[in-house]
């Protein structure tokens, strides 16, 4: 080794070991698998075994099934309501109404409740496909239809340079500008076997669908990744150790629980030289209320309780912390365990949690809700169904929308709203604003207590004064778990 080797060794040692994480020494040396994986080429080759494992996660475990039910509910709750703002906004909402109703091409659900199979598709297996489906005819009451298509249509292990010149990387095609321009699936699922809609052999075949025609809903954590990652992957393997070690805790404490107590007998009174004196041992079955008589010299110990498994609880709790942080959902939300939350605790709890799902409701806007509204658009003029002057020279003034989620539950009605009405009164929002945000509609709202006015006008009804509610922010007692699946 040459003098400039060494030099470089010694200074990259030195920089490696100015941080404690990427020391070598003996604290370091059986730390886990820490290759230099890409964005791709950790995820991809354990895809199908990720995803199968979070589905019988999913299935299996009530705290990872409560866990994501409940991210799917605070996420979409009972819809994500679309509101045009331009000067159409009457057609184009009495449109969308058509649109929702008749979105399943099965004519099952309705668009808020796909939206809330989309979430949970991606929450448990990482990513989901949407397909744009077009309907011409009578026989449809729309134009548009949307096909939920799982991850196991897209084959991940599909990588192959296309006679034109683009690159099929995991079942999606790049053009040479790097842009995704199709997708591939298969015919039908991969794992349907005999329930095939098509013959079998056919139903391997993968057709190519234009990238315009398909939604691909997943997060993208690193830049450059191509398919999702189920939000239940750090979970996986501490879940299925704990329920391992549950379940031998159960079984342990079953088998103990057929066992009450022994009779202990005095060998001064049973001991014999007689041979032929025979001494039986065995078990009895008590029943409920029952006197047992003893011979003399015997005597009955009761078992204390079971003190084995001391600790199982707080051993469990930190166990499902630790998934629970892994779902980043809180802890209470996943067990309903509110006992150590006081109301203060449990509004920075809360708070905290509905930003992450803010987030989570953004995603599901960019990616799924907007490109729905265009679509729905789309097929309008595409079928006539809806025509709109100018449209096909300037899209913007149609596309117009705003996306209200269902407006979360007051954690403190009083101070929730009072919060509110200072914020209006002060300026530092608009009352449409406001009423957005809560999921409402301000034009439909003015027109309903017009409505109310009006009613109460025609009656003769005496308008009660507003109360003022009384203040209790320095309330420090025990709260109520607040509905994390029911909003309003």
């Amino acid at each position: 080794m040459t003098a400039t080797s060494k030099k470089v060794v010694s200074i990259n040692r030195v920089r490696a070991n100015a941080y404690q994480g990427a020391s070598t020494s003996t604290r370091a040396v059986n730390w886990g698998n820490s290759a230099d994986y890409s964005p791709n080429s950790g995820l991809v080759p354990a895809l199908t075994l990720l995803r199968n494992r979070a589905r019988n996660a999913y299935r299996n475990h009530p705290y990872i099934f409560k866990a994501i039910n409940t991210l799917v509910s605070d996420e979409i709750g009972s819809g994500i309501i679309p509101r045009a703002t331009s000067a159409d906004a009457e057609t184009l909402n009495a449109y969308w109404k058509q649109v929702s109703d008749n979105i399943d091409p099965d004519g099952v659900i309705t668009f808020p409740t796909m939206l809330a199979q989309i979430a949970a598709e991606r929450r448990v297996s990482g990513e989901v496909f949407i397909r744009k489906r077009i309907r011409r005819g009578a026989s449809y009451d729309s134009p548009l239809q949307l096909q939920v298509l799982e991850g196991d249509y897209c084959p991940e292990n599909m990588n192959e340079t296309r006679p034109n010149g683009n690159r099929v990387r995991a079942g999606i095609e790049y053009n040479k500008n790097g842009l995704r321009v199709a997708y591939w699936f298969y015919v039908d699922h991969p794992q349907d076997g005999q329930y095939a809609l098509t013959q079998n052999i056919y139903s391997r075949k993968r057709v190519r669908i234009p990238a315009r025609d398909v939604i691909h809903h997943f997060m993208p954590v690193r830049a450059g990744q191509l398919r999702g990652e189920s939000d239940i992957t750090q979970a996986i393997v501490k879940t299925s150790t704990l329920e391992k070690y549950s379940d031998a805790e159960l079984q342990r404490k079953e088998s103990k629980a057929n066992y009450t107590g022994a009779v202990y007998r005095d060998p001064a009174v049973f001991e014999t030289e007689d041979e032929d004196t025979v001494v039986e041992q065995g078990s009895m079955n008590i029943l409920p209320n029952s006197m047992v008589e003893l011979l003399p010299g015997e005597s009955i110990e009761l078992f204390d309780g079971d003190q084995t498994g001391s600790g199982y609880e707080l051993f469990m709790d930190e166990q499902l912390r630790a998934i629970a942080a892994a779902l980043e959902i809180p802890f209470e939300f996943m067990t309903g365990n509110f006992s150590n939350l006081n109301d203060r605790l449990l509004r920075g709890v809360v708070d905290a949690y509905r930003r992450r799902v803010k987030m989570s409701q953004q995603l599901m806007v960019d990616q799924v809700c907007k490109t729905v509204w265009r679509w729905s658009l789309e097929a309008a003029i595409l079928t006539n169904t809806l025509p709109l002057a100018g449209y096909g020279e300037d899209q913007t003034e149609a596309n117009k929308v705003e996306w209200s989620p269902e407006a979360w539950s007051y954690t403190n009605p009083v101070q929730d709203v009072q919060a509110r009405v200072l914020e209006i009164d002060n300026g530092l929002k608009s009352r449409q604003q406001s009423i957005i945000e809560r999921g409402g509609d301000p034009e439909l709202t003015d027109n309903q207590r017009k409505e109310d006015q009006e009613r109460e006008d025609e009656l003769e009804l005496t308008p009660k004064e507003p109360v003022a509610a009384s203040d209790d922010n320095d309330t420090e007692s025990k709260t109520e778990p607040p509905s994390t699946t029911g909003r309003k």
